[in-house]
């Protein structure tokens, strides 16, 4: 149930446009009592970083979530969307051109890195 309602958010907002580099649920049944299940998807947009953050962020705030909280994360920037009204906590990250993403690829020019995650 849990991850059908991740599964139905994630595509709300858009997380499996781009080519996806990973996708993988982790924790829930067999984990620690109370683990979060999470779902976390990576992928390679194509366009400027810009155009790419406003229309993640934009898409997180049509499904229901609150403006985000700015997450330093070094040469990459990251937002967290707190859980809300049913809303399972939503995190975005970006890493721009040249910089390596959260798998240690660089990320090609014109492309912008974006880890999603899901957590409820």
């Amino acid at each position: 149930m849990i991850r059908l309602r991740l599964l139905a958010l994630a595509k709300q907002i858009g997380a499996w446009d781009g080519e996806i580099l990973t996708e993988e649920f982790s924790g829930g049944a067999g984990m620690i009592m109370g683990s979060p299940v999470t779902l976390a998807v990576v992928s390679l947009r194509s366009g400027p970083a810009d155009a790419v953050t406003t229309t993640l962020l934009d898409a997180a705030q049509a499904a229901g979530y609150a403006p985000p909280l700015d997450v330093p994360l070094g040469r990459r920037y990251g937002y967290l969307f707190r859980s809300r009204q049913g809303l399972p906590q939503l995190s975005i990250s970006f890493t721009p051109a040249g910089q390596r993403d959260s798998r240690d690829s660089e990320v090609p020019e014109g492309h912008v890195g974006v880890a999603i995650s899901l957590s409820a």
